[in-house]
């Protein structure tokens, strides 16, 4: 929905106190836009007065339950210095994982078992800073 604040230039009617906005008075415009099946759009305008439009909004709050939006995963608690040095281990974990790919698709089975040999090692690096993530221990199978 789009919202604004103009001056009204003709008389409307307030969508939440259904009193008339005068000619010159402040107003709050919406505008939403809607689509059925096929080709069919309409457009629904929506005013109000400046105070009803606040109080419209605290009766939504008042109705709606508060959400912090902290969402996703949690921040690992070590120090910024630590955690330059994991995301480094971290990427030279994918680049090893992206070699061995390769080395598969090209069928060199020695280098392959090298790499992984190589990329095991970074289990004991990263121990130290935050530990090993669950992702490099569990294989996943489709």
């Amino acid at each position: 929905m789009d919202i604004w604040m103009t001056w009204c230039k003709r008389k409307a009617v307030c969508h939440f106190c259904t009193k008339d906005i005068l000619v010159r008075d402040p107003m709050v415009t919406g505008k939403l836009w809607r689509t059925r099946e096929g080709l069919k759009k309409w457009c629904l305008r929506y005013y109000w007065h400046p105070q009803c439009w606040l109080e419209e909004g605290y009766v939504y709050l008042g109705k709606t339950r508060y959400s912090s939006g902290n969402r996703g995963r949690k921040p690992n608690p070590i120090p910024r210095d630590e955690k330059i040095v994991r995301v480094k281990i971290l990427r030279r974990h994918a680049a090893f994982t992206q070699r061995i790919r390769a080395a598969m698709d090209d069928g060199n089975v020695d280098k392959v078992l090298r790499l992984y040999a190589s990329m095991q090692k970074l289990n004991t690096e990263i121990e130290q800073y935050g530990g090993v993530p669950d992702k490099w221990l569990v294989m996943k199978e489709n």
